[in-house]
């Protein structure tokens, strides 16, 4: 609306902003000021309460212009990231892999046949994807992220099926 300004500014490595520049400095800055009004009011033409300060970082952002150095790098500084862990290069395309359901569904079967389930797309759907999502986080993902729950589940009792439970009960009347 032109009367309520925010001034904010993000500083790459590679833009100086603010002085001194470190050319040492390898981190973003960021700035946010707080809502400024420029004036309150318009009474009879005039503005009422009118902000210099406002109308001062407005012209300041206007006028920056950028210092061309030749020795400096205008790249952003992003660490290297082509030395990462087998592991979690797996647990990324695994995770990709179980997440787009754009895939086709694998099963064979007619579009015209009706096919009878007990639960709905939707259960069937959720319960594939908890279960895939569990194998890749366990099998890839390092112990001490999810120590607890493993912990947890390596300590539940196994139950056993029905036939074992009826087999290991005796029968009495």
């Amino acid at each position: 609306n032109r009367r309520q300004w925010i001034f904010g500014v993000y500083q790459l490595n590679t833009i100086s902003h603010f002085k001194p520049h470190d050319a040492q400095t390898t981190t973003n800055i960021c700035w946010v000021s707080p809502l400024m009004n420029l004036y309150d009011r318009v009474e009879n033409g005039e503005l009422v309460n009118f902000n210099d300060d406002v109308l001062r970082h407005l012209l300041r952002f206007i006028l920056n212009e950028p210092i061309m150095e030749p020795n400096w790098n205008l790249t952003p500084y992003v660490e290297d990231i082509s030395n990462i862990d087998e592991r979690y290069k797996k647990f990324i395309r695994n995770l990709y892999e179980v997440v787009k359901l754009e895939k086709q569904d694998s099963r064979e079967h007619h579009r015209w046949a009706k096919i009878h389930h007990d639960t709905t797309v939707f259960n069937r759907r959720y319960a594939m994807m908890t279960t895939l999502f569990k194998d890749i986080v366990f099998d890839n993902w390092p112990r001490e992220w999810y120590g607890r729950t493993l912990e947890r589940i390596e300590r539940k009792k196994n139950m056993p099926t029905f036939k074992e439970y009826d087999l290991l009960m005796s029968v009495s009347r």
